[in-house]
């Protein structure tokens, strides 16, 4: 009997470990071979001016929801609000402001997300508490969400909200997690994936670490170069590894100074975004700037050096949203683009930034 139930126990151990081994995949990002241009990857470019007022005027998108036919864009570094334009363009109203007043915050703007379901929208301030706003912009209330860690990002599904900290805001330096699982009214269910251990002290070059992808919400953590397709399910067995040579150590992001001396030695994310199976990213890997294109369920990819590729801010059914600056549009700087394309309202070198929407290619990894 009890031979039996050691065997027992081996089999479940080994099924277990092998179902855990296929949970968790090592991708090597080094055999970089070739160049790619934009248009080798991407098509069906449209570009979209924003209207320029005194009112309308902001800085930069760290940030762009598309959600029913409008652009919701957040500026969380100059003007601190989110900014509502119609699809083709035309200035809407603003969401939020900075100030002591009721429905204005007066910290730091982080992040935002929209409640598709209940139609609202949630701006996420430093370093844990959410406004929530009508679409419209009418202020409903806030919210502390009391979590150890300081939060960064917030991204909304159809069952809750997930927000991520950093590892570099962790308060008092305490041990804690990186993922916080909240339902509609933002009482705690889960916490996922502990911080560092050592103290971070570079803030994250990746401007998202968390995607909304088909109503699950994925995380990267580009510190550690893993990606979590899925962490709404509760789990963190599922993740993909990106192995580069020349990572850089968590004693070298501990110290700030000898990073930034010597950070050309180092391989490193720009950017990164999961749409369905499709993983898009952008890489520093031996002074080289590299682009990933990748499927991880079938494992088929492309990996090219690049000049330039876009930000992927967001996607929306076969659509992905980027953005530039108005000088790079009026100097011609990337191939194809020109004032000429723009809708209604004209490009100047104040106006705010144009909307991209592009496709991939299809079969681009059959």
């Amino acid at each position: 009997m009890k031979i039996l139930l050691i065997n027992l126990l081996f089999v479940i151990f080994i099924s277990c470990t092998n179902n855990q081994e296929q949970l968790r995949q090592s991708i090597d990002l080094n055999d970089v071979s070739g160049n790619v241009m934009i248009n080798d990857i991407f098509e069906d470019f449209e570009y979209f001016a924003l209207q320029t007022t005194d009112s309308s005027l902001f800085g930069q998108i760290d940030k762009l929801i598309v959600f029913e036919d409008k652009y919701f864009i957040l500026d969380k570094r100059q003007m601190r609000q989110v900014f509502v334009f119609e699809k083709d363009g035309t200035f809407s109203h603003t969401i939020g402001e900075y100030g002591p007043g009721r429905g204005e915050y007066g910290f730091d703007v982080a992040d935002f997300t929209i409640d598709k379901e209940n139609r609202q929208l949630m701006i996420l301030i430093q370093p844990s508490m959410v406004f929530i706003y009508s679409l419209d912009g009418k202020f409903i209330e806030h919210k502390n969400l009391h979590t150890i860690s300081s939060l960064w990002h917030i991204c909304s599904y159809n069952n809750g909200i997930v927000c991520s900290a950093d590892h570099i805001m962790r308060k008092n330096n305490a041990s804690s997690q990186m993922i916080y699982i909240f339902d509609k009214d933002f009482t705690l269910k889960n916490k996922l994936l502990n911080s560092l251990t050592e103290n971070i002290k570079i803030f994250p070059v990746v401007s998202n670490c968390l995607f909304d992808n088909n109503n699950k919400v994925a995380y990267f953590d580009e510190f550690t170069y893993t990606l979590y397709p899925d962490v709404t399910n509760g789990e963190e067995k599922e993740s993909v590894y990106f192995a580069l040579n020349n990572k850089v150590p968590l004693e070298v992001f501990a110290d700030s100074q000898h990073y930034f001396d010597n950070q050309q030695q180092y391989s490193y994310f720009i950017d990164l975004m999961i749409i369905g199976d499709t993983v898009t990213g952008y890489y520093i890997n031996g002074l080289q700037q590299c682009v990933l294109i990748m499927n991880i369920k079938n494992g088929k990819k492309i990996l090219a050096r690049s000049l330039w590729m876009p930000t992927i801010l967001c996607h929306k059914e076969d659509y992905l949203y980027s953005c530039i600056r108005p000088d790079w549009i009026l100097e011609d700087a990337t191939s194809g683009i020109s004032a000429e394309n723009m809708t209604q309202y004209p490009v100047e070198i104040d106006s705010n930034p144009v909307i991209v929407r592009f496709k991939m290619k299809k079969g681009l990894l059959k």
